[in-house]
């Protein structure tokens, strides 16, 4: 019985960050959809840097 305790406390303490990691991430890519991609300039666009 104690066993199935300490997996249940392990799977709390994993499961609640991971929740609010998943939570913040899918408002990220909500953000990232909006983003209107006509208004960007590719060309002076460089490998590795970004300014803004």
């Amino acid at each position: 019985m104690i066993g199935w305790i300490i997996v249940l406390v392990i799977l709390t303490a994993a499961g609640i960050p991971a929740g609010i990691g998943i939570s913040k991430l899918n408002k990220e890519h909500a953000e990232a959809r909006n983003v209107s991609l006509g208004g960007v300039d590719f060309t002076t666009l460089t490998d590795g840097e970004y300014t803004g």
